[in-house]
């Protein structure tokens, strides 16, 4: 099959065999499959058109879920290094221009390097970075930051108490409740040691939180302290990999209780 310069080939859903493809011409595939010979000498150069417009590492790549596919000509199916053989694959595996060629014989002498890492798609890495998105929102202070020491509080009331025989007897101390509101705001760098899409993030967080803590019971063996919260927070996550880069936004509600 020649195709001209400026002249496409449309094979119309037609599945086709030919033994040969040449010319500056464009080939449209629409659903149909192309099959060449086999011969290994085909030489191959242009731009592979896809509808997701993904490009990964200067070629046009597909993408299913959370893996992205370019098209190889050559080698094993599972993008391993070894004779070309001349058939098209797609390939999910990272480009690692390092690689020296391998040796045919390395699986007797037990010398293969290990498979090439998986290529994933440029949101991978954002889909991975959300889980600590949300946990650096899911967190409340401890009984010490809500409402300060309370115990030095309580151990004030009680001596003035004491002092001017004001409320001496059952009760005497007792703390009242304590209302509080605070703001937070914090900055998180996150590199893993081990990640499956190989991302770092940073995690901005903004966080307004209210509630009221007071003393519910109190025997000789100590006091039993309950409150209930409210809280507000927003996150900005910034991820990076080599698989691509993203940005997270969390905004979280939350109500609960407490004891302590």
């Amino acid at each position: 099959m020649n195709v001209e310069a400026g002249a496409t080939a449309d094979l119309d859903q037609f599945n086709t065999s030919t033994g040969g493809l040449a010319g500056a011409g464009s080939v449209a595939l629409n659903a149909a499959t192309l099959t060449l010979a086999q011969d290994s000498n085909t030489l191959f150069s242009g731009t592979i058109n896809g509808s997701g417009g993904l490009v990964k590492d200067g070629e046009q790549a597909v993408v299913g879920g959370a893996f992205a596919y370019t098209l190889q000509q050559g080698g094993a199916q599972d993008g391993s290094q070894g004779a070309n053989d001349g058939n098209w694959y797609l390939v999910c595996h990272a480009p690692d221009p390092d690689t020296p060629p391998v040796d045919p014989t390395c699986q007797d002498t037990n010398s293969c390097p290990p498979p090439p890492s998986t290529r994933y798609s440029n949101g991978a890495p954002v889909y991975e970075g959300y889980e600590q998105n949300m946990m650096a929102l899911n967190k409340l202070p401890t009984l010490q930051q809500r409402v300060g020491n309370r115990y030095f509080a309580g151990t004030i009331a009680s001596d003035a108490a004491a002092t001017s025989g004001v409320g001496a007897g059952a009760g005497a101390g007792a703390e009242q409740p304590g209302i509080w509101a605070r703001v937070e705001g914090a900055h998180n760098r996150l590199e893993p040691s081990t990640s499956t899409a190989r991302m770092k993030q940073d995690i901005n967080t903004l966080e307004m939180q209210a509630g009221v803590d007071g003393q519910f019971y109190e025997n000789d063996q100590g006091r039993l302290l309950v409150g209930i919260t409210g809280q507000y927070g927003h996150a900005k996550g910034d991820v990076s990999s080599m698989h691509g880069d993203g940005t997270i936004t969390t905004d979280a509600w939350s109500f609960g209780a407490t004891a302590t």
